[in-house]
């Protein structure tokens, strides 16, 4: 008998859409892991599910059922002692595992993942999902709960660690005798850069609630007298007297009018011989090409009000309007991100 290719393929494409839409399934699965220092718990050992329960006071019968769930994606191995152990995807959700993702997981566990129940709404009716899931704005909303901005700093710095190591290799910041961070978060780029470059100082500019962070974070990495940091509002003013200035993941969270005001503020802060340096996933021309900016452009849609990833056209025309020219451009195939390198115009 000839076998049926036709009904084998619609077999297999019907199991790949329910694999992507119990997506949910393994979004919490790890999120309830990470909540629970589950990978920290586990470590380099074998651990059985009552072992597990014992330790995090939890019913055992439950927990056997998670660690077997986290055993179907990935994340853990059953051992034939009835143990579980870490897989290397597991790994990077320990706390201490220099690429560690656990930061990223609690945000996306905590906040984002109920804002995306509302996208749908938000395209018939006013407000961003997050809004209409929350009832204020996204950074209105972490101010309101600082121990929830808190995960989302740790998230970014988690990001930021495995961006600012390809940009340190990549750049030369060693022209630049002033480095100006603005919405530098907790200063882990800023930081790698000062390393790198001994002769450079740096300021960083941002929220006070973020500079607070940076003062505990720069402290401990970058020698004393090297940095300072510095609070205040974007859209009113930037530090002057930069060689350099820097917006890392800033103006991907706004709308056109609001990052042609950052832009225009970067640019009033310039002299003639100063640089700005952005730094963006920018949108492939397929979205095969560069799927990680693809899933960050459907964050920002439900996040923020206009926010958006945009193109390296897109990012020209906004630079032009403030005033400002793009001079290069350097892709960093293996962090999804591209530097962007402007002057005045």
């Amino acid at each position: 008998m000839t076998p049926d290719h036709g009904a084998s393929d619609e077999r297999g494409s019907a199991e790949r859409l329910m694999s992507l839409v119990d997506g949910y399934l393994s979004t919490q699965l790890i999120y309830v892991a990470a909540e629970l220092s589950l990978a920290d718990v586990i470590a380099d050992s074998t651990i059985t599910a009552d072992e597990l329960a014992r330790a995090l006071a939890v019913p055992a019968l439950a927990m056997r059922r998670i660690l077997r769930g986290l055993a179907a994606i990935g994340i853990l191995e059953e051992a034939s002692t009835d143990g579980f152990a870490l897989t290397r995807l597991g790994e990077l959700l320990r706390a201490d595992h220099p690429r560690s993702l656990r930061g990223a997981v609690l945000v996306l566990g905590r906040i984002y993942y109920e804002t995306m129940g509302a996208l749908l709404g938000s395209l018939t009716e006013q407000g961003t999902p997050f809004e209409r899931t929350h009832g204020s704005s996204f950074f209105g909303y972490l101010e309101q709960h600082p121990e929830q901005a808190a995960v989302f700093q740790s998230s970014m710095a988690s990001r930021s660690r495995r961006e600012a190591a390809a940009v340190v290799a990549s750049y030369s910041f060693s022209r630049y005798r002033r480095i100006i961070d603005i919405g530098g978060g907790n200063g882990t780029l800023l930081g790698q850069i000062l390393a790198a470059t001994p002769t450079a100082l740096g300021v960083l500019f941002d929220r006070p609630a973020a500079v607070a962070a940076a003062v505990d974070h720069l402290g401990g990495v970058v020698r004393p007298g090297s940095w300072k940091a510095v609070d205040g509002d974007f859209f009113e003013r930037v530090p002057p007297g930069g060689d350099l200035y820097i917006l890392s993941r800033v103006l991907h969270d706004w709308n056109d009018r609001d990052a042609t005001a950052i832009l225009v503020n970067c640019r009033q802060a310039m002299d003639s011989a100063s640089c700005l340096v952005v730094i963006e996933a920018p949108l492939p021309h397929r979205a095969a090409d560069q799927q990680a900016a693809i899933r960050m452009d459907i964050h920002m849609l439900a996040l923020f009000e206009g926010g958006r990833e945009r193109t390296i056209s897109e990012y020209s025309e906004l630079l032009d309007a403030a005033g400002l020219r793009l001079l290069r451009t350097i892709p960093l195939q293996s962090a999804g991100i591209e530097i962007i390198e402007a002057g005045i115009r």
